[in-house]
């Protein structure tokens, strides 16, 4: 996912007004002496702060922007110190922000500029069923984010509406289209929750079980890291791994999620218990309640198991995903923390899977390879 990037003098701290951004945003910040048009290219909006810009700085701005013209940009200023206005506009910067404004006015105006953020460029040969399950939940799960980040109701219906078109796309192109497709998708976080939900689905008619009851599976695969939007993208997304600080606070997000439902208590408990529990082990050893045998549901059950085979298979991050065969085998192996009757018949849907001669899926392999 490209970020967006905030240029200043170095070692400036993050405005106030930008400290939501990275919430709903991947944000990366640079100082004026590393600001490169090879940094420009490969961000997806620029916000410069006008405090305490020098010649040198002017002219470093001033020379990267006329060799990349194609990139949304906004200056950040003091309204009321007119020199800034002045030298923004001198620099083509003719989008002022006041930097007094709240965070939820500048996520307001980066949404608004970026439209659909969150979607993929999805290869040329990708199904129409599954090109279009993939941009109706990449949308949906964006609207989420920032629903979170702006304090708004969240869309749940649009969310409903996103389960079913994965359903669909699944229906028309199978397993296989599908988790090839969002192999291409910028985002780990936002693949993860794609992966998720495709696997649930698809177990979910394997398992024959009910339709009105897959709805609900898929809504609560969707919203099953739900707590995360309270986290930021460049945690989130990642390379190479994290911190024991970091892991701790990834770690806090089924209680984050928790404490966002609580405000839904309408919502149907499956979708909530997903959201809530899908870290909980059958022995205890989960988190973050220790929940153990019975007091975890079936839905639980089967969505810890799909959950922990897509983070195997994975192949964002500079990860080398397991085959399906070594994922399975991985999974056997924690005997008493997953419902091994249940993985039992997850091994006979995954072996059931046929592979594919669909182009998209030859791409992803070749991508991969």
């Amino acid at each position: 996912m490209k970020p967006i990037l905030f240029v200043s003098q170095a070692d400036t701290p993050l405005p106030r007004c930008l400290e939501e951004v990275g919430v709903a945003f991947k944000l990366d910040t640079v100082g004026f002496a590393g600001f490169t048009p090879e940094l420009v290219s490969d961000c997806a909006f620029v916000v410069v702060s006008m405090a305490l810009v020098e010649r040198d700085d002017a002219e470093r701005l001033r020379e990267v922007f006329s060799q990349v013209h194609d990139v949304p940009r906004a200056a950040l200023v003091d309204p009321y110190k007119s020199q800034q206005v002045v030298q923004a506009g001198s620099l083509g910067l003719t989008e002022h922000w006041d930097k007094s404004t709240s965070g939820h006015i500048i996520l307001r105006k980066l949404r608004s500029s970026l439209k659909a953020y969150g979607a993929p460029e999805l290869h040329a040969n990708v199904p129409d069923a599954t090109r279009k399950g993939v941009m109706e939940a990449c949308i949906a799960y964006e609207g989420v984010v920032l629903a979170n980040a702006l304090s708004r109701a969240l869309p749940f219906r649009q969310v409903r509406d996103a389960a079913f078109g994965i359903a669909e796309a699944l229906r028309m192109d199978g397993l296989s289209v599908w988790l090839s497709a969002i192999q291409d998708h910028h985002s780990a976080t936002f693949c993860h929750c794609l992966m998720v939900s495709g696997l649930v689905v698809q177990f979910a008619e394997f398992l024959d079980i009910p339709e009105g009851e897959q709805n609900l599976l898929g809504v609560g695969a969707l919203l099953h890291d739900l707590g995360k939007v309270k986290l930021p993208l460049s945690i989130l997304d990642k390379s190479g791994p994290l911190s024991e600080m970091e892991q701790n606070l990834v770690s806090l997000h089924p209680e984050y999620a928790q404490a966002i439902l609580d405000e839904y208590p309408e919502l149907p408990y499956i979708v909530r218990d997903m959201a809530v529990y899908h870290h909980e082990n059958l022995d205890g050893t989960g988190y973050p309640y220790g929940l153990k045998g019975d007091e975890i549901s079936r839905w639980v059950r089967l969505l810890s198991i799909c959950n922990a085979y897509a983070n195997l298979i994975d192949t964002h991050s500079g990860k080398e995903g397991l085959s399906p065969e070594q994922a399975l085998e991985s999974l056997s192996q924690g005997k008493g923390k997953l419902d091994m009757d249940l993985l039992g018949r997850f091994r006979d849907f995954i072996l059931s899977v046929p592979e594919t001669s669909s182009p998209a899926l030859l791409y992803a392999k070749r991508a991969r390879a």
